[in-house]
């Protein structure tokens, strides 16, 4: 196996902004209509819902209430939820084949077919180990909590409470650098083999912490970035220019007040911004699989 540079893979998502910006933009539309459509589909199927559930999350004192008109959102959600997931491995195939396959450039690295497949799957998985490592973890947390707290050991419950939630968010963490080449190795190989995944990272983790914590602080400056583009732009057009988003929380949802021009341009370059950060933090783990694989 090839070693890397922890700089470099960090980096991984400038070089592929930099060298591949004509499928960048493509994917910041996928991601711009994406975002509409999303908002479409509630405006249409639960827009008076989503009103009345903003409004009820900022106003109402009883927990119970906020609940109640969470409820209405079920039948949007149930429509949203795979349409995000296949959204999600669309692009996420895409930014894997700008590193691993840079001569597929067929439709600017978009495609929808076995890969996506597999790594919807492969989402799913992790999806689902994810809640039963929590629902695991709060178990074994809560469970001697409340028996200190009956024994009359607040203080002891109390530690016990802080000194068990940091080792079991440790200990996330740690699994989930482990695994973080899982998917892009599922996308690569094809198969699906947790073992293989945990053994490509054996020895690296820390190593690979740093290359996530740099992504992510590279990508939290473009977030910054784009929040000073929008504010002086919203400066310039007289507090107009919003996007989607914002527009519903002020407005409440329709469709009309989505497609009102500087809401959509608005919303337009959210979505680029968005894509930047999507990619940032997204390249690192093939670009490291690659290396790691000796096939960079």
């Amino acid at each position: 196996m090839s070693e890397f540079s922890a700089t470099d893979i960090a980096l991984e998502g400038f070089r592929v902004t930099r060298e591949r910006w004509v499928p960048v933009l493509v994917w910041s539309v996928v991601e711009f209509v994406y975002n509409l459509v999303s908002f479409a589909i509630l405006a249409v199927m639960a827009g008076p819902a989503l009103n009345a559930f903003m409004a009820a999350s900022t106003t109402a004192t009883d927990p119970q209430q906020v609940l109640s008109k969470m409820s209405a959102l079920a039948p949007a959600m149930l429509v949203l939820l795979p349409v995000g997931l296949v959204f999600q491995s669309v692009l996420q195939c895409a930014f894997f084949r700008a590193v691993l396959k840079p001569g597929d450039k067929r439709f600017y690295y978009l495609s929808l077919g076995r890969d996506e497949l597999r790594v919807i799957g492969a989402m799913l998985l992790l999806y689902v180990l994810f809640i039963l490592y929590y629902m695991t973890a709060a178990i074994a947390l809560i469970t001697p909590v409340v028996a200190l707290n009956a024994a009359g050991l607040q203080p002891l419950a109390g530690i016990f409470a802080v000194l068990g939630a940091a080792a079991a968010l440790c200990a996330l963490i740690y699994a989930a650098v482990r695994l973080s080449l899982f998917v892009p190795q599922v996308f690569a190989e094809g198969g699906t083999d947790l073992r293989a995944a945990w053994r490509l990272t054996q020895g690296r983790f820390w190593v690979l912490l740093g290359v996530y914590v740099m992504a992510a602080i590279l990508a939290l400056f473009v977030y910054l970035l784009g929040n000073v583009f929008m504010m002086l732009m919203h400066a310039l057009t007289a507090s107009q220019w919003v996007s989607a988003a914002d527009l519903a929380k002020e407005k409440g949802l329709s469709v009309t007040t989505l497609f009102q021009p500087l809401s959509v341009a608005a919303t337009a370059m959210l979505a680029f911004f968005g894509t930047l950060m999507r990619i940032i933090m997204a390249a690192p783990s093939p670009a490291a699989y690659a290396a790691l694989k000796g096939r960079g």
